[in-house]
């Protein structure tokens, strides 16, 4: 009984505790809740939604300014491209062919080669905030072989040169061919072909004019570039600097006769035959004759162009020509005794033999490589009939 007493109050306690224990967590709860209540709510910010009648004010778009358009030049000696400098431009896009580079300066160097067509753009490059890339500027052409540039210049100048230039005051000078050019210590020295003034009765006839151009121009590199530049200077020379020479025997006419008789005589010696024994070609440029103080002989000389494949030389020849006297009185004679066949005792012996200047070479080469019967039938139009007559226009010029 006792045990069931002990029991009871045990269990009352127990409850009792629990009351006390839910009863507390009821009254938090409930402060809890109140407190909360008494906060103001969060609730969502009101939307006025009367409309704003106020317009909206747009702000205007920037226009940007255009670069000008590059005005474009092609040097095609140097093979530079160069244009003018654009204000404000950041840098340039250069375009050569279809390849795109971008360039800082205003020019360029180029690969352009030669005997080509080419297309050259050029755009001013904007900074893409305050300025647009400007419009391109384009230009196109065709780069020619610059040797032949030089050697139809050397040829124009020289024809313009004869065309006005008179000797001794009196007689002017018809340029039918030029033969050759040289270039050396400064000297321009070129040799032609040409007829004399005279109309009813012109003669053939083989000069050398030599322009010394020391006090206008001064080049001691020989290539064809040079000689062109320095052709460009002979207009500025008075008469003290030019040197005016015949190389033509104008009494006797022998000196083809002689030439032609003499390059096939097997008894011909010295330098020149070596290069005939070894396979050269040679071709007369211009020959002459003269007596010498004996009566048994006399002199040839000859200006040759000798080729062998793309190798040529252009050699000044000087052979005597021997035999036994005739008893000619004059120097006809004993030519034409060998002409004929009839001369006695021949012997030829070389007594000079020059290779002439590299600048020859260059010459002749240049004119085989540009055409040489093109440039002679551009040459006859200004000749008619057998008074050669040589009109004011340049026989030659880069025109053609």
């Amino acid at each position: 009984m006792a045990e069931n007493k002990k029991f009871s109050v045990k269990k009352a306690i127990a409850v009792a505790g629990c009351v006390t224990i839910l009863g507390l967590s009821i009254f938090l709860g409930q402060k809890y809740i109140s407190e909360k209540l008494q906060e103001e709510p969060d609730l969502p910010p009101v939307v006025d939604t009367i409309p704003d009648e106020t317009p909206a004010v747009e702000t205007p778009a920037v226009e940007l300014a255009k670069l000008e358009t590059p005005v474009v030049e092609y040097d095609e000696e140097n093979n530079i491209v160069s244009w003018n400098e654009i204000e404000n431009a950041e840098k340039y896009l250069l375009k050569v062919n279809g390849v795109e580079q971008e360039v800082e300066e205003t020019q360029a160097q180029v690969d352009i080669e030669e005997k080509s067509n080419y297309t050259i753009s050029v755009k001013a490059l904007g900074d893409g905030k305050e300025y647009l890339d400007s419009e391109e500027a384009s230009i196109s052409g065709y780069r020619q072989d610059q040797n032949e540039v030089y050697y139809k210049n050397i040829e124009s100048n020289i024809y313009k040169f004869f065309d006005t230039y008179k000797y001794n005051g009196k007689y002017l000078t018809y340029v039918k061919d030029i033969l050759n050019v040289e270039y050396e210590d400064n000297k321009l020295t070129v040799l032609f072909k040409c007829t004399t003034r005279e109309e009813t009765a012109p003669v053939m006839e083989y000069k050398e004019i030599i322009f010394d151009l020391n006090s206008v121009y001064s080049n001691d590199n020989v290539t064809l570039k040079t000689i062109s530049e320095a052709s460009n200077y002979i207009f500025d020379l008075n008469f003290n600097q030019i040197n005016y020479r015949n190389l033509t025997d104008n009494i006797f006419s022998y000196g083809t006769g002689c030439y032609d008789v003499m390059i096939e005589d097997e008894r011909l010696t010295g330098q020149l035959r070596e290069y005939l024994d070894n396979g050269y070609t040679a071709t007369r440029l211009y020959s002459e004759i003269s007596a010498d103080v004996q009566p048994d002989k006399f002199v040839v000389n000859s200006c040759i162009r000798l080729q062998k494949d793309e190798e040529i030389k252009i050699v000044t020849v000087q052979n005597f020509i021997y035999q036994k006297y005739n008893g000619a009185y004059a120097l006809d004679g004993y030519v034409k005794a060998y002409l004929n066949g009839t001369a006695e005792d021949v012997r030829i012996e070389e007594s000079k033999f020059e290779e002439n200047s590299s600048t020859s070479e260059i010459w002749q080469k240049a004119d085989d490589k540009y055409g040489q019967a093109e440039i002679q039938q551009a040459k006859a139009q200004y000749y008619t009939g057998a008074e050669m007559k040589f009109y004011s226009q340049p026989a030659y010029s880069p025109e053609l």
